[in-house]
């Protein structure tokens, strides 16, 4: 499969995830699943709606996480599932 269609419908994915202010908070490789030519994101038992209230910082895993959530940051944005996903990708 070429990284450039996978990387495009996770990205595409992620884009309608977002614009319902939903983050993810839980992109991984185990998470990724594919059959064929198709991609999809699975798991959102991490998900959540942010709000302007504070969120747990030390969720995702480790291997995956944003640096404002390693620094441990209360508040984020839905920006730490592009973080994420560059992860998986490299």
């Amino acid at each position: 499969m070429d990284i450039k269609i996978f990387s495009y419908q996770i990205f595409r994915g992620l884009l309608f995830v977002h614009q319902l202010k939903i983050a993810h908070r839980d992109i991984k490789p185990h998470n990724i699943l594919f059959k064929g030519k198709k991609i999809s994101i699975c798991d959102f038992g991490s998900a959540k709606v942010l709000t302007k209230e504070a969120n747990l910082p030390y969720i995702c895993s480790r291997c995956y996480r944003a640096p404002e959530l390693i620094f441990g940051a209360n508040h984020y944005s839905t920006m730490i599932d592009i973080w994420s996903v560059g992860c998986v990708i490299l």
